[in-house]
């Protein structure tokens, strides 16, 4: 950061904290991908992060990483063993309960906590991501979109399973979360997981074929839309304190995200919204706390509301 955006976009010491958990578990991830031989590349706003501050945006509090399917299967059979305490990778497969669609690298000794997420039990600490990036069919777009539509169906019965209830203000959210207590009598969540996986997963490259990340929002297909061929020489750019992994074509990639003028700042809303972050307690500690605030209401909805899966 310069010093005009340092003055303009300061970061608090709280930030910086976080931004150091952050780092570190950056600096984990790549050892084990340059130990594995496995591609990665910094993704979304930490790309422009990379090539516009070298490092973080100034208003960002998260990193995004990019893996291609064949590379992200490889790390997530390896995870269990390079991936030491507090260090943790989180996927359906790994943790009771998880839904998204993409892993997350957790520090389990502190806390990184969506307010939507209080009464799910799984881990919880600060996080990185990593999207998983599928070949979509070379069609006329209707595969794609029959897709779309079955992840988008799976997609949400797995979040209704864990985030639902029966005293929904909503009737019509009420009748899905029973539907996907019926679903789920005869289907495991595990299997489901795993179908909304192999949608796009089984796609195989090919000449000029395009990339991009169903599983993490069958809407935001479109926007995350990249050419393979964008991703086919690697460079490093500085991240803070840590070279970055980016496509060579870097360019090209912001450049079908954020517009040809990337390079100007425009400030806009983080995604995650009011994350309650901890850099020096586990969310094993925090959690109980924020769940013995909420009001009697809330309560009461909790005890008609899904309980997260645990097969």
């Amino acid at each position: 950061m310069n010093a005009t955006e340092a003055a303009e976009y300061p970061v608090t010491e709280e930030m910086k904290k976080i931004r150091a958990v952050q780092l570190d578990m950056l600096r984990q991830l790549l050892a084990v991908c340059e130990k594995h031989d496995l591609r990665i590349w910094a993704d979304g706003g930490t790309l422009l992060g990379t090539v516009r501050h070298k490092g973080y945006i100034p208003w960002d509090d998260d990193i995004d990483m990019l893996m291609l399917r064949e590379d992200y299967d490889k790390l997530t059979a390896v995870a269990d063993s390079e991936f030491r305490h507090p260090y943790f990778f989180q996927t359906a497969h790994s943790d009771a309960g998880y839904s998204r669609g993409h892993a997350q690298l957790r520090n389990s000794e502190t806390a990184a906590i969506l307010p939507g997420d209080i009464r799910q039990p799984f881990n919880q600490g600060i996080f990185i991501d990593i999207f998983v990036y599928d070949v979509l069919p070379a069609d006329d777009g209707a595969e794609t979109a029959r897709g779309l539509r079955r992840v988008k169906r799976l997609k949400s019965l797995l979040r209704v399973r864990n985030y639902g209830s029966l005293l929904s203000h909503n009737p019509r959210r009420s009748l899905h979360y029973l539907w996907s207590l019926l679903y789920f009598r005869f289907r495991s969540y595990r299997e489901t997981f795993i179908e909304m996986d192999s949608v796009f997963g089984g796609n195989k490259p090919f000449d000029k074929c395009r990339i991009s990340s169903p599983a993490f929002h069958p809407a935001f297909v479109g926007w995350l839309t990249k050419e393979m061929e964008w991703y086919s020489e690697t460079v490093t750019l500085p991240f803070e304190d840590v070279m970055m992994p980016v496509p060579k074509e870097y360019h090209k990639v912001l450049s079908g995200q954020y517009g040809s003028d990337y390079m100007t700042p425009r400030m806009s809303p983080n995604l995650h919204g009011s994350v309650i972050f901890d850099t020096q307690r586990s969310y094993t500690e925090v959690l109980p706390e924020l769940r013995a605030k909420r009001s009697w209401k809330v309560r009461l909805k909790d005890m008609f509301a899904a309980r997260p899966a645990v097969d």
